[in-house]
C-alpha cells in the first residue's frame, strides 16, 4: 500500500512537457494580441501631449505678441529674453520647454503658413515635413481647424 501512494505522489509532483508548452504557447498568443493595443495607445498618447505643448506654446507666442507687439523670433525668444523684447515677465513665457514626444524640437514659423501671423509645428515621429500617422506634423492652426 505505501508504495502505490508513492507512486502517485510521485506522478502527481510536476507539470508534464506538453503541459508547460501548452501555457507557453497560451501566453504567446495573448502577448501577441495585446501587444498591437499597448503600442497604439501609447502613440497616441505622444500625439496628445504634442498638441497640449503645441497650444501652450502658441499661447505663450500671443502672449508674447501682446507684451512686446511683435511675435518672438524663436520658441527660444519665449525661454531666454531676445534684445528686441521690451517687456519680459518674471521667469519668462515658458520656464523650460522639453523637445517634442518623439526627440524633435518644436519649430516656431513668423510668419506661418496659409497667411496665418505664425504657426507652431512638430514634425511627428519622423522629425521632417510631411508624413502619415505617427509621422504627421502637427501645427497649431491645423489642430484649430480640425476643432471647428
Amino acid at each position: 500500500m505505501l508504495s502505490h501512494d508513492r507512486r502517485r505522489t510521485r506522478r502527481n509532483a510536476g507539470f508534464t512537457l506538453m503541459e508547460l508548452m501548452i501555457v507557453l504557447v497560451i501566453i504567446g498568443v495573448l502577448a501577441a494580441a495585446v501587444t498591437p493595443a499597448l503600442i497604439n495607445r501609447a502613440e497616441k498618447a505622444k500625439i496628445t501631449r504634442a498638441k497640449a505643448d503645441i497650444v501652450n506654446i502658441a499661447n505663450q507666442v500671443k502672449m508674447f505678441k501682446a507684451d512686446n507687439s511683435r511675435y518672438p523670433e524663436s520658441v527660444q525668444d519665449l525661454i531666454n529674453k531676445p534684445s528686441y523684447a521690451k517687456d519680459w515677465p518674471a521667469g519668462g513665457y515658458l520656464e523650460k520647454l522639453e523637445d517634442d514626444p518623439w526627440g524633435n524640437p518644436y519649430v516656431l514659423r513668423v510668419p506661418g503658413d496659409n497667411g496665418k501671423d505664425y504657426d507652431v509645428i512638430s514634425y511627428g515621429a519622423d522629425g521632417t515635413q510631411g508624413g502619415e500617422d505617427s509621422d504627421a506634423d502637427l501645427s497649431y492652426w491645423t489642430l484649430n481647424e480640425t476643432k471647428k
